[in-house]
């Protein structure tokens, strides 16, 4: 399944989840769920966000945006994370409050029912959202996993308070603080990570992976730079090869090893060499030479 239709899916899900909220909610005259049900109605507005994200993030480059649109994704995410400090910063308030109005709730089983499932389908969509975010890099996607995941622990928080409550009239309120603070806790290094994608930071990883590659084929390396575009990487080299060489061989070479990155490194969307021609170097192999099938 790709990143697109999971957020298609979730769009859907937590839509049906809103107005089930709604619908017994106003059923059996319960605030806390109806307040649970608009809070679903956010998850809407975040999975339709990320949706766009990835669909706008997937188009091509043009005169205006020569780089492409990788970043759209990027600060999908961004947005997201930014739904999700509003609501955590609610939950507490909306905690607080109920611990000084010193409120009691009591959910009927229709309510109780409505729970369970927003909890369970909550966790899974998120397990979902991880798993595809991960595997696709989508910053995006995963910090919508963040926001059902807190979905789910803000129900499960919410249907032991209410259990609780019977004996203490606080309980509501803390779990409700607790779940908040949760929130704020996950959303500190997600946000962290897409602003330093913002702001072009390098992939250490990648980094590594060309270290080895030209040490592997015998290529000086004399700088690297490279930078998270969304999703996607860019990385500029500079290498050092043989001023006595003729121009069609240090050709060959830098493209050989252009085709070689992009081979073995997942995500290179833009490979830049620059070649320094020096008066001695170490000799590279001939990449083209070398992946010729031996002659029967």
């Amino acid at each position: 399944m790709t990143k697109e239709k999971i957020s298609i899916l979730s769009t859907i899900v937590n839509f049906i989840l809103a107005l089930l909220k709604l619908a017994v909610g106003f059923l059996v005259k319960s605030t806390a769920l109806i307040a649970d049900g608009i809070h679903s109605g956010l998850d809407i507005f975040s999975s339709l966000i990320t949706f766009l994200g990835i669909k706008i993030a997937k188009k091509p480059a043009d005169p205006k945006h020569p780089y492409g649109l990788f970043r759209a994704e990027t600060i999908a995410g961004f947005i997201v994370v930014f739904v999700l400090l509003i609501t955590s910063l609610g939950i507490i308030y909306e905690g607080i409050q109920s611990m000084i109005a010193k409120e009691s709730h009591f959910f009927g089983s229709w309510a109780i029912i409505v729970v369970i499932i927003s909890i369970l389908t909550n966790e899974l969509m998120a397990r979902l959202k991880f798993k595809i975010g991960k595997q696709e890099n989508s910053l995006a996607l995963i910090a919508d996993a963040e926001h059902s995941r807190a979905d789910s622990f803000s129900s499960i928080a919410v249907l032991a308070g209410l259990f609780l409550t019977h004996w203490f009239n606080w309980a509501d309120g803390v779990a409700a603080i607790v779940v908040g603070l949760y929130i704020l806790y996950e959303i500190i290094g997600l946000g962290r990570e897409i602003v330093d994608n913002l702001l072009d930071i390098a992939n250490p990883e990648i980094e590594e992976k060309i270290k080895e590659i030209c040490k592997q084929e015998e290529i000086e390396l004399l700088e690297i730079k490279t930078r998270k575009l969304g999703a996607q990487n860019s990385v500029e080299l500079k290498i050092g090869l043989n001023k006595e060489w003729r121009m069609q061989r240090v050709n060959e070479v830098t493209k050989n090893l252009e085709n070689l990155l992009r081979e073995k490194i997942e995500n290179l969307k833009f490979v830049v060499i620059q070649v320094c021609l020096l008066y001695t170097s170490p000799s590279p192999r001939d990449l083209s030479t070398s992946r010729m099938p031996s002659s029967a």
